[in-house]
């Protein structure tokens, strides 16, 4: 995997979870706080259970905070659905 461009598979994965989320009533700064907390611990589980021997790599700063960004957008995009 990949995670060097600003948007990957993953993003989408992002946005949904933010969807839901806030479909479930999670609040923003929890959503935010998740997202962000997700993303710093994400290199480190990688790092830790040496995934990259399966080809998982460290993201890029530019993919974290797309992801981060994919997160908010899903749940603002659910709020306005409601």
């Amino acid at each position: 995997m990949n995670d060097k461009k600003p948007f990957d598979g993953y993003t989408v994965i992002h946005f949904l979870v933010g969807y839901v989320a806030r479909r479930q009533g999670a609040s923003y700064p929890l959503i935010i706080s998740t997202a962000i907390l997700y993303e710093v611990m994400e290199d480190k589980i990688i790092e830790t259970l040496s995934l990259k021997k399966i080809g998982w790599n460290k993201e890029s700063k530019k993919n974290s905070l797309m992801d981060i960004g994919a997160a908010l957008i899903g749940a603002e995009i659910a709020n306005r659905t409601k």
